[in-house]
C-alpha cells in the first residue's frame, strides 16, 4: 500500500447475486494474517502488511450506471485496490462496471484483481464473466485488456490458494515465495503446538494420544456433518416426482415435515438436532409462524442446556433467537427473560463485546419499549450502539439495528427530530449493506413513516408507507404480520383524511391476517380492531362499531397496551350513539387520564374525549356544560387536524345534534352538519 493515506487495503466489487462469495473473500481477507518474515517488505505496493484490513465490501446496488454516490467514490478512492467478484451476473451489473471505471480513472488500473466465481472468462453474452470495463484499458493505459486472477470455478483453484493469489497481488508479492512462506508458517505453528502440548510427557505416547483424539474428533464431526446431510437428503426426497407422483410440493411443507421428524431421526444426536431445531425455528420466525418458531427454539435450547451448563456460542445464538420468537409472539415478559439469559452468556463469552452481546441488548430494548418503558429502552439501545460502532468501523445491519431500536424509543417520547435522525441514518445504512429489497428495510421504511406522520407530515408518511408495504408483499407474500402491520398503518392514514371506505378495505385485510396468524389475545390485534370500530363509526354503523372495540379493549386490558386512552375514547363515542350514556361517561372517565400521561404534548386527544362528553351531557339535560365542551373540544380538534379530518367531521357532528335537538337552532345545525360532511 504505496500511499499511506489510503484507508482500506482493498475494495470489493460485486453483483448481490455473487453476496455469497462477496461475503467469504471479506472476511477471509480481513482475517488472514501475512507470514511475520514478510512483514514490512518493501514492494511496488509498498511495505507488506501485517493484515489485509480494513477491506470495504459494497453491498448498495446502483440505480444509474454513472451515480456511484459520495460514499462509495471516496471508498473506491481511498483504496489500495479493487477485487472485483466475476460472473456472468458481474458482467450484467451497471453497479460493478461503474466501480471499475471509477478506479482505472483514479490511475491504478494495475491494482484490480479478479476472482471468478463463474461463467467462462473467453465467453461472450450469458457466459461472459469479465464486466465490460475489465476488457479495455484505463485512461492512462494501465490495467490487462485480458485479466488474470484467482479461479474458483470447479476444478480450478481451491479457495485457500486463490485467497493466496489476491493477497499476493494486492501486496506485490511472488505467489510462489507467499505459498511457501505461509506453508513454512502453518508447519512452525503445528510443531510449536505439538512441542508445547508434550512438554514434560513422553514424546510417543503424547502424540499417540493426540493422534487418537484428533482422529476421533475429525470422525465425529464428519459424522455430524454426514448426519445432518443425510437428514436434510431424506427431507427434501419428498419433493421427488417419483415419491410425489406429480403432487406439488410446498417449501413450508417440507419445513413442516423436517419439524415432525427432526427428534426421531436425530434423537441419538443431540448436537445436530439441536443444529437444526434452531435453524428450522428462525425460519418459522421469519415466516410469522411464531408458535411453531417458539416450540422448536425452546427445545433446542433445553438440549443446549443438558449438554453442558456453561455457555457457548450455540447456547447464546439460540436463546437470541428464542427472544426473537417469543417477542415477536407477543409473550414479552418472556422474552426478556431469554434476552437477558442471552445477555450474560455472550458477555461471559465476549468480555470485549461481540454482536451476540448487542443482538441481546436490542431485544431487552425491544421488550422495554413494547411495555412502555421508552427510557429503559433507549438505555438498552445507547450502550449497544456504542459498541456496535466500536466493532463495526463501517456501515454495518449491527449498528443499523441499534440505531432503529434507538429511534424507536425515542418517538415513544415525542423526541420526534431525534428519531427521525437516527431512523434516516438506520434506512442509509441498510440499503447500503442488505440492498433495497430487504425485510429490514422495509421495515425501518414504516416506522419512518409513523415520525413522518406524527410529526404532521402524513403525504410524506403515506409514501413511505406504501414503499415499505410494496416490498414486503414482493418479499414475504400478502398475509404475513409484517405485511398486517403496514396495511393497518396506511388505513389509518387514510382514516385520519376520512377515506373511510379505503381504510375499511385496508383494515379488514390487516384483520384477516392476524387473525390467521396469531393469537386470539396477541396485542397487536388491539391496533386494527380499534381503527376498524373508528371507521364504523364514521360510517355511521354504531352497533358495528361496538364489539370490535369491546374486543380491543379486552385486549388492551390484557396486556394495559398503550393504544387503551384512544380504545376508550372510542368506545364511549359508540356507547353514546347506541343509547349506553352511562357507559359511555365511564369510558370517558377512564380515557381521560390515559389520554393525559400517553399525549401530553397532544392536547387534541383530551380534546376530542371531551368534546364526547359534551355530547352525552347535552342529551342528558346539562346544555352548558355540553356546549362549552363540544365548542371548545371542536376548536382543538379542527387545529390539529384541519376541516377535513376525520375527528373534525365527528366532532363537528356532535355539534350539529347537540344545535337541532338540544337548542332547536337550525342555523347552527345546518352549519355544522356541512363541516361534518366535508362541506
Amino acid at each position: 500500500m504505496s500511499n499511506p493515506e489510503f484507508r482500506y487495503r482493498a475494495f470489493i466489487s460485486y453483483s448481490h447475486r455473487d453476496e455469497r462469495w462477496g461475503t467469504w473473500l471479506h472476511r477471509a481477507l480481513e482475517r488472514y494474517q501475512l507470514p511475520r518474515r514478510l512483514v514490512g517488505r518493501v514492494t511496488a505496493a509498498g511495505p507488506v502488511p501485517k493484515r489485509i484490513a480494513p477491506v470495504f465490501r459494497d453491498r448498495e446496488e446502483l440505480a444509474s450506471a454513472t451515480d456511484l454516490g459520495r460514499t462509495v467514490n471516496a471508498a473506491l478512492e481511498q483504496s489500495a485496490a479493487l477485487i472485483v467478484v466475476c460472473s456472468p451476473s458481474a458482467a450484467q451489473s451497471r453497479w460493478v462496471n461503474a466501480e471499475v471505471r471509477a478506479f482505472q480513472q483514479l490511475g491504478r488500473g494495475v491494482q484490480i484483481f479478479c476472482l471468478i466465481v463463474d461463467g467462462d472468462p473467453g465467453g461472450v453474452t450469458a457466459a461472459q464473466c469479465f464486466p465490460e470495463a475489465l476488457l479495455t484499458r484505463g485512461p492512462d493505459g494501465d490495467g490487462p485488456v485480458e485479466p488474470i486472477g484467482a479461479d474458483v470455478r470447479p476444478g480450478k483453484d481451491r479457495p485457500g490458494a486463490a485467497l493466496l493469489k489476491l493477497v499476493a497481488g494486492i501486496v506485490g508479492l511472488g505467489l510462489d515465495e507467499l505459498a511457501r512462506r505461509d506453508l513454512q508458517r502453518r508447519n512452525r505453528r503445528l510443531v510449536a503446538t505439538s512441542v508445547a502440548a508434550v512438554a514434560g510427557m513422553g514424546v510417543a505416547s503424547v502424540l499417540a494420544t493426540l493422534a487418537i483424539i484428533a482422529r476421533n474428533e475429525a470422525d465425529e464431526q464428519r459424522a455430524t456433518a454426514e448426519q445432518t446431510s443425510e437428514f436434510l437428503v431424506q427431507l427434501f426426497q419428498v419433493a421427488d416426482p417419483g415419491e410425489t407422483r406429480g403432487n406439488t410440493i410446498t417449501a413450508r411443507e417440507i419445513l413442516d415435515r423436517g419439524a415432525d421428524r427432526v427428534d426421531g431421526d436425530l434423537a441419538a444426536q443431540p448436537v445436530v438436532r439441536a443444529n437444526l431445531m434452531r435453524t428450522m425455528g428462525r425460519v418459522y420466525t421469519g415466516l410469522g409462524l411464531y408458535g411453531k418458531a417458539t416450540d422448536l427454539l425452546e427445545r433446542a435450547l433445553a438440549i443446549r442446556n443438558e449438554i453442558g451448563k456453561a455457555p457457548t456460542p450455540e447456547t447464546v445464538a439460540t436463546a437470541n433467537a428464542l427472544g426473537q420468537a417469543l417477542f415477536e409472539k407477543g409473550e414479552y415478559e418472556a422474552a426478556e427473560a431469554v434476552y437477558t439469559d442471552a445477555l450474560r452468556g455472550a458477555q461471559a463469552l465476549y468480555p470485549e463485546g461481540d454482536a451476540a452481546v448487542t443482538q441481546a441488548l436490542c431485544g431487552i430494548g425491544d421488550v422495554r419499549t413494547r411495555l412502555d418503558d421508552y427510557t429503559g429502552a433507549e438505555a438498552r439501545f445507547v450502550d449497544a450502539l456504542a459498541m456496535d460502532r466500536r466493532l463495526h468501523t463501517d456501515a454495518n445491519p449491527d449498528v443499523a439495528r441499534s440505531l432503529a431500536g434507538l429511534a424507536s424509543a425515542l418517538l415513544y417520547q415525542q423526541r420526534f427530530g431525534e428519531s427521525e435522525a437516527a431512523f434516516r441514518e438506520a434506512l442509509d445504512i441498510r440499503r447500503r449493506t442488505l440492498g433495497a429489497d430487504h425485510p429490514l428495510v422495509a421495515q425501518t421504511l414504516s416506522d419512518l413513516g409513523l415520525v413522518l406522520n406524527l410529526s404532521g407530515r402524513g403525504r410524506e408518511s403515506e409514501s413511505l408507507a406504501r414503499e415499505a408495504t410494496d416490498i414486503y408483499r414482493r418479499i414475504l407474500g400478502n398475509d404475513h404480520p409484517f405485511v398486517s402491520t403496514l396495511l393497518n398503518n396506511l388505513a389509518r392514514l387514510e382514516l385520519e383524511r376520512g377515506e373511510l371506505v379505503d381504510a375499511e378495505k385496508l383494515l379488514n385485510e390487516s384483520l384477516a391476517i392476524d387473525r390467521k396468524r396469531m393469537d386470539p389475545d396477541h396485542d397487536d390485534l388491539v391496533y386494527s380492531l380499534n381503527n376498524l370500530g373508528l371507521v364504523q363509526l364514521g360510517l355511521k354503523r354504531d352497533a358495528a362499531a361496538v364489539p370490535l372495540l369491546d374486543e380491543a379493549l379486552r385486549i388492551g386490558k390484557i396486556h394495559q397496551h398503550r393504544m387503551l386512552g384512544q380504545v376508550y375514547s372510542n368506545l364511549a363515542e359508540a356507547y353514546r350513539r347506541v343509547g349506553r350514556p352511562a357507559d359511555a361517561l365511564a369510558a370517558v372517565d377512564a380515557a381521560r387520564p390515559l389520554l393525559t400521561e400517553m399525549y401530553p404534548n397532544d392536547p387534541w386527544y383530551l380534546a376530542n374525549v371531551e368534546s364526547i362528553e359534551g355530547a352525552v351531557r347535552g342529551a342528558g339535560g346539562d346544555a352548558e356544560t355540553a356546549e362549552r365542551l363540544l365548542l371548545e373540544g371542536y376548536a382543538v380538534v379542527e387545529k390539529r387536524w384541519g376541516a377535513e379530518g376525520l375527528f373534525t367531521q365527528l366532532a363537528a357532528r356532535r355539534l350539529a345534534e347537540f344545535y337541532a335537538k338540544t337548542r332547536a337552532n337550525v342555523e347552527l345545525a345546518t352549519r355544522y352538519e356541512r363541516l361534518a360532511n366535508g362541506r
